[in-house]
Parts: C-alpha cells; structure tokens; sequence
C-alpha cells in the first residue's frame, strides 16, 4: 500500500492509473477544471457535495478522502490493485480464523440487506475491478435477493457509505457440479442456475464474491 498524506496526491494517482486528463475527470464530477488543479495542488479542500461525486465517479473509500479531505489529513495508505485503504500497518492483515469465531456474537447496524436498484449497479461496477462477470449478473443478484435476503448484505463505513458486500447464491446441483467439474465458471452463472435452496434437500449457498474497503471492515 502507498501511504497518501494528502487528497491532492490521490487524485492525481487516481487520474494517472485510470489515464484520465483533468478536464475529462472535472467534466464527470461536473467542476471545472481548475477546481480539479487546486485539488491536486492542496490549494482548496474539496466541499461537501463535490466530495460526494468523488465517491461516486471514482468508487474510492469515503473514508479515505474523509482522511485527506481536511486541513490536517490523516494520512492514509491505499492500494488501488486490491482497492483497500489501510491506517496502520497492523491492520494490512487479516486475523486468524479463531478471531472471527470469537467474535461472531457482537451485533453492529453496519451490515443491511441489498434492497434496491442503486445498490446492485455500485457492487457490479466495484466487481468490475477484481473479477471477470457477465452481462446476466444484476439479474443473478436481484434474484439471489429475493432467494437469499439473509446473506446477500451491503457493509456500510460508520456515516452510511458503501464499503463492501456480500453474495451468496443458491444454486442448483447441476449448476454446482458444473462449477466443480470446471465446466462451467462462475461468470457465466445466469438466473436459471439459481433454485429456492428451502426445496433442496442439501441446500448449496454458492459464495460469490465477498469483498470491503478496508480489513477492518471484513472484520
């Protein structure tokens, strides 16, 4: 992880990796381009509805340009390959499994089901980054929902931003044994390979993709 001790520092990285100038990126978060200058230069803090449509253009942590978004940043590291940001070094690593066990009985109000349209069109567009998927997979995750609302789940950073899912699909047994056997994988799952598993004598919950923004919130 590079460690990024201001917003404009980010940006710039985000513009480089992404080979977008800065009048086409003022154009998407709708600024001119000499708001997105001052960014990078760390002239001017970005106000609170632009910091939003940087949330949503660039898919970047809110907590992270939280972080930098100030006039005394936190310095933040942030790995654009696996899209985690990081405030300690003892927080790179996840813990051992016995940790989680230990910790399965603590609630929180960070975690809520996918309930609308909003959400699915965010987590396909984050999937894009880490894993190859078809064209079919909104239909698959809207329907898993309707299967499976318990464990296809939305994490949330503490001010209600996005910061991670969960899909987990019930999937018929031929669908599994195809998975199993390679001959089929798991971008090409359409609508028809799911089932209602409380019809299945052994139920398979077929996990997709579960990802998050940082590791403390995976924990």
């Amino acid at each position: 992880m590079k460690k990024y001790t201001s917003l404009g520092e980010l940006l710039i990285d985000y513009r480089r990796i992404n080979k977008i100038s800065q009048a086409d990126f003022a154009a998407n978060v709708n600024v001119d381009t000499r708001s997105v200058h001052r960014w990078e230069k760390n002239i001017t803090l970005v106000k609170q509805d632009k910091e939003d449509a940087l949330v949503q253009e660039t898919l970047l942590p809110h907590q992270l340009i939280r972080n930098l978004n100030a006039s005394n940043p936190i310095a933040t590291s942030y790995d654009f390959s696996i899209r985690k940001y990081s405030l300690t070094k003892l927080s790179n690593t996840l813990p051992e499994a016995s940790w989680f066990k230990a910790q399965m009985e603590i609630p929180t109000k960070r975690i809520r089901t996918i309930d609308y349209d909003k959400d699915i069109d965010y987590i396909v567009k984050h999937m894009q980054f880490h894993k190859p998927i078809s064209k079919n997979i909104a239909n698959v995750i809207r329907e898993s929902i309707k299967l499976l609302p318990e464990l296809n789940l939305i994490i949330e950073d503490d001010s209600g931003y996005y910061s991670g899912h969960n899909l987990i699909f019930p999937i018929k047994q031929n669908t599994y044994e195809g998975l199993k056997e390679k001959k089929i994988s798991d971008n090409e799952l359409n609508v028809d390979c799911l089932t209602n598993y409380k019809t299945q004598s052994k139920p398979i919950l077929f996990g997709f993709d579960f990802t998050a923004d940082c590791n403390d919130n995976i924990f």
